[in-house]
């Protein structure tokens, strides 16, 4: 059985997503308005194309759209690697959604779930971790307490390699595309890009503009290939 608790203030354990709960993470981060239905169908479809079989926080930002990579950097402040999941696993009345559905992805066996929950927290907030339960197939046992709700902390998160997150071994050679590309003013034309590139690194350049390091453009002279902020951090 998982125990929630909208009472602990403490960091929540960093969270590992299956492919099949990935979905509901992004669900999660539309229903707290981390992310726009645009952002999350582009972020739906760029961790379609990750070869992992259980995907981070860091690799979801490395394949957000760089609209959104930031925010879900700024999320990342709340969990922390180190800590562990004895006893209460700690909810968010900010983002209930989302620390629901990270919690849940970390206990994919949990038939039921029982939320501790202040007698003055907002329905609304409850009802949307019962909501996130029942996508995971969970039934939430409401158990309501005198004691008061307690803010989960946040902290700068750590850096990550975007380039490996999103990439991992490949990583080396998708920085030597957009390394072209920088040497090339930050834009080149397709045609003189694709000539450039092996059929190997041309599946990559695919994904590149998925995961939105690269930007396609229309222009007078035909498609053009230019680095997004998000790539440019990427080489610093």
């Amino acid at each position: 059985m998982l125990r929630l608790s909208f009472c602990v203030g403490r960091a929540l354990p960093a969270p590992k997503f299956s492919k099949r709960s990935l979905p509901q993470l992004v669900h999660a981060m539309v229903a707290d308005r981390l992310l726009s239905r645009r952002d999350a169908t582009r972020l739906m479809n760029a961790l379609a194309l990750l070869d992992l079989n259980e995907v981070g926080l860091g690799n979801v930002e490395a394949v957000a759209p760089s609209t959104a990579h930031l925010t879900i950097r700024w999320l990342r402040g709340f969990f922390d690697e180190a800590a562990g999941a004895e006893g209460a696993i700690p909810l968010s009345y900010e983002l209930p959604h989302v620390t629901a559905a990270a919690a849940l992805a970390s206990a994919p066996t949990a038939e039921e779930a029982v939320i501790e929950a202040p007698q003055a927290l907002d329905r609304s907030i409850l009802s949307a971790v019962e909501v996130v339960c029942a996508s995971f197939g969970v039934r939430a046992i409401v158990k309501r307490t005198e004691r008061g709700a307690a803010r989960v902390p946040w902290r700068e998160p750590q850096a990550v390699d975007l380039l490996a997150m999103a990439f991992g071994g490949q990583s080396l050679r998708a920085q030597a595309i957009l390394s072209e590309v920088l040497e090339s003013g930050g834009a080149v034309p397709a045609k003189v890009l694709l000539t450039l590139l092996s059929e190997g690194e041309r599946r990559l350049l695919v994904r590149l503009v998925a995961f939105d390091f690269l930007q396609v453009a229309s222009l007078a002279g035909g498609l053009t290939f230019a680095l997004t902020l998000k790539a440019l951090e990427a080489l610093a």
